[in-house]
């Protein structure tokens, strides 16, 4: 599922650097922000589950990422396809029997350690993510922008990008 969402993720880039640079900065601004907050916010989610997934710190602060495709749409783009290739990364590693277990992780909003089951969290990280794209592509053709994402299906094997 990490390379299938790396790879809707790489098609919903390619969709949005063919567009001219004032379209996309206007698409990032209308209605406030939304499409532009959007965008962060589900990065925002994935930085989240990889800083936990990983435990360390040196992915981007999920903080900095609040906003960014506004501020810099460039710099949410590396983020965007490098917190797609350590999840891919991180997926490899766990190899088939890989999603038992549990997950433990610090939640500071509750002041304490949380615990589930990694093939629950596993799954939230992929609807969240699923559905994340599934509103940014309502907005696209709310916008009057065609983005048609294949399904699992048509998953490429050999996209150099994939590896």
């Amino acid at each position: 599922m990490a390379r299938f969402n790396r790879w809707q993720n790489h098609l919903l880039l390619d969709c949005l650097d063919a567009l001219p640079v004032p379209r996309l900065r206007g698409l990032l601004q209308a209605r406030e922000g939304a499409f532009g907050d959007l965008l962060s916010r589900a990065l925002v989610s994935d930085l989240i589950w990889m800083r936990r997934l990983e435990q360390v710190p040196e992915v981007l602060h999920p903080a900095l990422a609040e906003g960014l495709a506004l501020v810099d749409f460039a710099a949410w783009r590396r983020e965007r396809q490098s917190v797609d290739a350590l999840l891919v990364a991180w997926s490899a590693r766990q190899g088939a029997g890989g999603t038992g277990g549990q997950l433990y992780w610090y939640a500071a909003e509750s002041g304490r350690v949380v615990s589930q089951p990694l093939g629950l969290c596993l799954t939230q990280i992929f609807w969240s993510q699923g559905e994340a794209r599934g509103r940014i592509t309502e907005h696209l053709l709310g916008a009057g922008v065609a983005l048609s994402l294949p399904d699992l299906l048509s998953l490429p094997e050999d996209a150099e990008w994939m590896a």
